[in-house]
């Protein structure tokens, strides 16, 4: 699926809650799992674009975008361990 194909295909997902998993995920989130595309500017070696508190950048394939919000230092690690808690906890200007 593309963006090109979001007109003529239809999407869906199904969102399932799954504690173990996000009790998995929060136990040792990573920090600088993707700290090669953040920086302002991103380092030269990186196709990434910053902005506003997040970063896109090429999956290594090249065939997806990725969007990843920069860690902030005043924000616990935990709070970027997981979709649902990010936005539950982000802070606002990351998550909107």
């Amino acid at each position: 699926m593309t963006w090109g194909d979001s007109n003529d295909i239809p999407f869906e997902f199904m969102l399932i809650d799954a504690p173990k998993l996000g009790r998995f995920a929060e136990g040792g989130p990573e920090r600088d799992a993707f700290a090669e595309h953040f920086g302002d500017p991103p380092p030269s070696s990186s196709s990434s674009s910053c902005g506003g508190g997040v970063c896109l950048f090429e999956n290594l394939g090249g065939n997806a975008t990725l969007v990843s919000p920069m860690p902030l230092d005043h924000v616990d690690d935990t709070t970027y361990s997981h979709l649902a808690r990010f936005i539950r906890e982000a802070p606002g200007g990351q998550v909107s």
